[in-house]
Parts: C-alpha cells; sequence; structure tokens
C-alpha cells in the first residue's frame, strides 16, 4: 500500500464504520498531510537525481580510466550494486507519486466537502 493511499484512508468513512463515532473529515489536516507527503517525494527524487548524476560522472571517469579493461569496468559495476536504470525507475516512481499527490491535493482543495469524500473513497484503493 502507498503512502498516500494510507493517507487517503485515514480520512475516508468506511460504509462499516458509519456511525461508529469515526471523527468528521478535516479537510485542513488532509491537505497538510498530503502537502508533507509531497514535499518528502520531491526531496527524495532530489537526492535521486543528485546521486544519478555523481553515479553517471563516476561511471564515465570510470570508462575512461579502465577503455582497454572491459573485465575491470563490469566487476567494479557488479562490486557497487547501484546502476544508472535503477536509479531512473525509483526517480520515476517518486515523481509518479508526486504527481498523484498533487492531483489529491486539487481535488481536496476544489471541490466541496460531500465530492471529496465520494472521490477519496473511490480512489482510496487504487492510489
Amino acid at each position: 500500500m502507498s503512502a498516500l493511499n494510507e493517507v487517503v484512508q485515514r480520512y475516508v468513512v468506511r460504509p462499516s464504520h458509519a456511525g461508529s463515532g469515526v471523527q468528521d473529515f478535516d479537510r485542513v489536516a488532509l491537505q497538510r498531510e498530503l502537502r508533507r507527503l509531497r514535499r518528502s517525494r520531491e526531496v527524495g527524487y532530489w537526492i535521486l537525481f543528485f546521486l544519478f548524476g555523481v553515479l553517471f560522472i563516476g561511471a564515465f571517469v570510470m570508462v575512461v580510466q579502465y577503455r582497454s579493461d572491459p573485465a575491470a569496468i563490469r566487476q567494479i559495476s557488479t562490486a557497487t550494486g547501484v546502476t544508472l536504470t535503477g536509479i531512473v525507475a525509483a526517480m520515476t516512481n517518486l515523481w509518479a507519486q508526486k504527481v498523484r499527490t498533487d492531483l489529491v491535493i486539487a481535488i481536496v482543495m476544489a471541490m466541496p466537502e460531500e465530492a471529496v469524500k465520494a472521490v477519496l473513497t473511490t480512489l482510496s484503493g487504487k492510489l
């Protein structure tokens, strides 16, 4: 379950919980949590972006330095266990989570409370 889905589910009143003393919908608290989640995804993305740059430059230097010994390049790459493709995949995932969070923030800010509850109930399992 994604962090976004966990945040949304805390604010969605399920039919089985209706009337069981569940607190009212708190739009401001939800927006605050969503913004915090968005910030954490942005920070993670930029950290990975910096790591990607460092790794790319390191790989370039390594290829130039060991250009006559492909086996050494392969051994060094295997020893680190970090690949450029893996970092790009993680960056893509973090950015997608950030965009989903941005969309939920826009929904929460733009729609009336009852509509937000209905939309979040529908989206809660799909985020």
